[in-house]
C-alpha cells in the first residue's frame, strides 16, 4: 500500500480541515513591512523587469539572498496575478508540503501512527505555523534542509539497497541544492557540519561509503552554479557583496545587527515549541538513545543524527537570524526516533509530542484518565490510562506490528 495511507485511510477529514485552515486566510491582511512588503516587491520587480538573473527592490540591486524564492513568487504572480494571498502562497506550500514530508519519513520509517502525528504535530507547531504565513525565506530553507536530511535517513536505512539508497540520496543532494539558492550557504552548512559531528560521536564511518559524494556534489553544483556564474558575469560586485559580506562577515561580526540580549533565545524558543514545551526540552536533555555509542563500527542511528543535527543548529550557528535558527529545532524535533532498546522500535518516540515516556512525571496527571479512539490493524477501541507507567506507548494508540525499515 502507499506510504501516503497514513493521510488517506485514517484522516481524509482532518487533511482536508487542515488544508482550509492552513490556506483560507493567506490573503486576510495586509503585508508586513519591512518582510513581507521587501520580498513580495522584489518578486514583483521580476515580473515587471523580465530580469529574473538580479533581483532588485525599489530599483536597487539586492544581492543579500539566493532568488529561488523570489522564482517561485513571481511565477506564481504571473499565474495568478498580484495579491496578498499570491504573495504569501509560496511560503504557504512549502510550509505544509514540510509537514507532509514529516508524515512521509514518519510512516515509512515507524508505520502510519508515527507518519499521521508527525504530520499534526508539525502543522500545529506555533512557530511553524506562523512562519510558514509569514512572507520570509525562512520556511522554504527549513524545509528543504529538513527534506536534505530525511533523505539522509532513509537513504542510510537502505544501505543494503544501492538503488535506493543512490535515489535518496541525489533527492537530498538536490533538496541541499534548493537550500542553497533559497538563502546561501548556511542551507549546505548547517546539515554537512552536523553529519561530521555524527559520524565522529557514532564511529559511523560507513556512513561516508553511502553518501554518493561524487554524484551528489556534481548534481548540486549543476543546479547552483549556473545562476551564481550568471549574476556574477552582470554585476562585478556581487561576489564580494554575497560571500564576503554575507556570509563571512555574518559569522565573525555584527554585520547585521543580530545581538539580541541574552534571554532572546529562549524565550523566543519557549514560544517556538508551543504547545510541546515539555516534550521538546525532554527530548534534548534525555534523548532515547544512549550517549555513548555501541562499539558495532558502521552503525547507523537516525535518533543521534538527528539529534546532533538540532543541537547543532540552536547552539553552534551564530550566523543563522533568530527566527530561522529556532524553526529549524522544532520542526526537526518532530521526526521519529526509536525508543531505546527497541529494534525495531513498535513506535515512534525520541520527540513527536504524545510519546510516552518510561515515567508519568513527564506528563499531568489528568492525561493518564484522559481517552483517545485509537486504532491497531483491524481493532479500534477506546483506551484509558495508556499514559505511563505504560512504557513506550503512543498516544494512546497499542504497539502495532513494527514498520520495516526502508
Amino acid at each position: 500500500m502507499s506510504t501516503l495511507n497514513f493521510l488517506i485511510n485514517r484522516s481524509t477529514l482532518p487533511l482536508l480541515a487542515c488544508l482550509l485552515l492552513w490556506f483560507a486566510l493567506l490573503g486576510y491582511r495586509d503585508l508586513i513591512d519591512p518582510d513581507e512588503g521587501r520580498y513580495a516587491e522584489i518578486s514583483r520587480e521580476m515580473v515587471a523587469s523580465g530580469n529574473w538573473i538580479t533581483p532588485h527592490l525599489n530599483g536597487f540591486k539586492y544581492f543579500e539572498k539566493p532568488p529561488l524564492q523570489y522564482w517561485t513568487t513571481a511565477t506564481i504572480f504571473t499565474v495568478f496575478g498580484e495579491n496578498n494571498t499570491t504573495a504569501r502562497l509560496w511560503v504557504a506550500a512549502i510550509g505544509f508540503a514540510g509537514a507532509l514530508w514529516a508524515g512521509f519519513v514518519g510512516t515509512r520509517l515507524y508505520g502510519r501512527n508515527a507518519g499521521y502525528y508527525a504530520f499534526i504535530i508539525t502543522l500545529s507547531g506555533l512557530l511553524y505555523f506562523g512562519n510558514a504565513h509569514y512572507l520570509t525565506l525562512d520556511t522554504t530553507l527549513t524545509v528543504f534542509v529538513v527534506l536534505a536530511l530525511g533523505s539522509l535517513v532513509l537513504a542510510q536505512h537502505q544501505r543494503r539497497q544501492p538503488a535506493s539508497n543512490r535515489a535518496w540520496m541525489l533527492l537530498g543532494w538536490a533538496a541541499l541544492a534548493a537550500a542553497v539558492l533559497s538563502k546561501g550557504l548556511i542551507g549546505l552548512v548547517l546539515p554537512a557540519g552536523a553529519t561530521v559531528f555524527y559520524s565522529l560521536w557514532q564511529r559511523d564511518w560507513n556512513l561516508w561509503r553511502h553518501l554518493h559524494l561524487i554524484k551528489g556534489a556534481t548534481l548540486l553544483l549543476l543546479l547552483t552554479v549556473p545562476w551564481f556564474i550568471a549574476v556574477s558575469t552582470r554585476n562585478d560586485e556581487f561576489a564580494h557583496f554575497f560571500f564576503v559580506r554575507e556570509h563571512l562577515q555574518r559569522y565573525t561580526t555584527p554585520v547585521h545587527g543580530h545581538n539580541g540580549p541574552i534571554w532572546y533565545f529562549p524565550v523566543v524558543f519557549l514560544l517556538a515549541t508551543a504547545p510541546w514545551l515539555t516534550t521538546s526540552i525532554m527530548s534534548l536533555v534525555k534523548p532515547s538513545f544512549g550517549w555513548r555509542p555501541r562499539p558495532r563500527s558502521g552503525e547507523f542511528n537516525a535518533e543521534r543524527l538527528l539529534w546532533v543535527f538540532v543541537v547543532f543548529v540552536l547552539f553552534f550557528s551564530p550566523s543563522a537570524t533568530p527566527s530561522c535558527r529556532l524553526i529549524f529545532s522544532p520542526h526537526c524535533r518532530l521526526w521519529p526516533f526509536s525508543p531505546a532498546g527497541a529494534s525495531p522500535p513498535p513506535a515512534p518516540a525520541w520527540a513527536i509530542p504524545g510519546y510516552c515516556w518510561d515515567s508519568a512525571r513527564y506528563w499531568p496527571q489528568w492525561a493518564q484518565s484522559f481517552p483517545f479512539r485509537t486504532t491497531c490493524g483491524n481493532t479500534s477501541r477506546t483506551d484509558r490510562g495508556c499514559w505511563p507507567p505504560a512504557s513506550r506507548c503512543w498516544w494512546a494508540v497499542p504497539p502495532c506490528s513494527p514498520a520495516k525499515h526502508g
